[in-house]
Formats: C-alpha cells, sequence, structure tokens
C-alpha cells in the first residue's frame, strides 16, 4: 500500500477531529475519511494499516472503547488519568498465574487445540507476522 494514501487518511483524520472537538469512535473515524478521499472504506489492510498508525503516532489518544480524539485537546492529568484506567483494565483482565498454568497444561496434552485458539485471533492477528517483525 503507498504511504500517500495512509498519510492523506491520517490527515484526514486529524482535520475531522479537530473539526468536531470531541472523540470519535474509530470505525466511524475511518468511514468518514474514506468517504470524505472517495476511497474503499471496506478495504481491511488499509483499515488495519491506518489503526496501527493512529496507535503509534502521538497526535492522537484513545479515550475510551475504540474512541479517538486529538492529544492537544486534553490536559497531561486527564491523559494520565486516561492511562492509569487502560493499565488498571488490562491487568484486571489477565490471567491469573493458575489459569495460564491451565491454558498451557491443556495446549501441551491437546497441541492441536493451540490451532483452534488461532482460529478465535481477530482479523489481522497474524503469529507469523508477529514473528517476523
Amino acid at each position: 500500500m503507498e504511504n500517500n494514501i495512509l498519510d492523506k487518511i491520517i490527515e484526514e483524520f486529524k482535520n475531522i477531529l479537530e473539526e468536531k472537538k470531541e472523540p470519535i469512535n474509530f470505525y466511524e473515524l475511518f468511514e468518514e475519511a474514506c468517504k470524505n478521499l472517495k476511497i474503499d472504506e471496506k478495504n481491511v489492510d488499509l483499515m488495519s494499516d491506518v489503526y496501527y498508525k493512529v496507535m503509534i503516532l502521538k497526535d492522537f489518544l484513545l479515550v475510551g472503547k475504540n474512541e479517538w480524539a486529538l492529544r492537544k485537546f486534553y490536559k497531561y492529568q486527564t491523559i494520565k488519568k486516561f492511562n492509569d484506567e487502560t493499565m488498571k483494565i488490562e491487568k484486571d483482565s489477565e490471567l491469573n498465574e493458575s489459569e495460564s498454568a491451565k491454558v498451557d497444561e491443556t495446549l501441551e496434552k491437546n497441541p492441536e487445540k493451540e490451532d483452534k485458539i488461532d482460529e478465535d485471533l481477530p482479523i489481522g492477528i497474524d503469529d507469523d507476522e508477529e514473528e517476523d517483525s
């Protein structure tokens, strides 16, 4: 994919968020940006590339359930609060050690279950690609 298209969409994200001055769901943001730029919003590869770029750019801030905003509209303490809440959610959702051991034990006894687990991963997540990076 051309970086040119990706850069245009990112700029359009910034324009939309600047105009609305409120958080917007990623999918709605992507759909509106693609519509404005006359790009097919059903392109899953493009969507995943844009999502990745939004995640790593410091211009954007995740403020809720897939709600994105421009970081410049938030004070440091508010950003810290978002980050603290995100870390708490991640900590609360982690498997405890005994649950993790049970999963490992099940996979050792039944290696075919590992393939089933991979089938449950969301589209776009591929363990082989992560190893190549």
